[in-house]
């Protein structure tokens, strides 16, 4: 019986002390000598200098705070929980979605560039065929930054493939387009 009580007076205190930031000081206090000194209600209203009724309405809205805060806690862990089956969900669907936009990209990549309705220039046509880009594949392989270092490419040359690029509605397949169109 003894270690029971014992138990119970370590969950008291734990409980309390989780309580703490909760409770104002004088109902902690309070709960504290009820709970874990034992004392009786009649010498805490003599020690605090009010009635036993009123040490009872501590105890009551120093419960009902601490029901209130594990309440909420348990809110905010159900929707934390209901957070995570969300994004669980949105991650498989997203994963569905990027398996149909790889084989339509894998199409994108293939189509050749004499397909296209855009009307290249002669100089930047000469270019690429000169490069041995023939696909968009072929155009996207070769990092935007590299083109500027070929002989001959420059900014008009910049500003047409900046513009072939947004025509076809294939930024998002080079690395760093938005940084590398800035720069024109």
């Amino acid at each position: 019986m003894d270690n029971k009580k014992n138990i119970i007076d370590r969950t008291n205190i734990f409980y309390l002390d989780m309580s703490r930031k909760v409770l104002t000081e004088k109902e902690y206090e309070i709960i504290y000598q009820m709970l874990v000194n034992k004392k009786p209600v009649i010498e805490l209203a003599n020690d605090y200098n009010v009635s036993h009724q009123r040490i009872g309405q501590i105890y009551k809205d120093a419960y009902n705070k601490v029901k209130s805060i594990t309440e909420l806690f348990q809110e905010i862990d159900y929707y934390k929980q209901y957070r995570d089956q969300l994004k669980a969900g949105y991650r498989n669907e997203n994963k569905e979605l990027r398996k149909v936009n790889s084989v339509e990209k894998t199409d994108v990549l293939k189509r050749n560039l004499i397909d296209s309705a855009f009307p290249f220039s002669t100089r930047l046509w000469n270019m690429l065929v000169s490069l041995d880009i023939h696909t968009i594949g072929d155009l996207v392989a070769i990092p935007l930054q590299e083109y500027q270092k070929f002989r001959g490419f420059k900014t008009v040359c910049k500003m047409e493939l900046k513009t072939f690029i947004e025509f076809e509605c294939i930024e998002e397949l080079f690395d760093d387009y938005l940084n590398w169109s800035k720069n024109i």
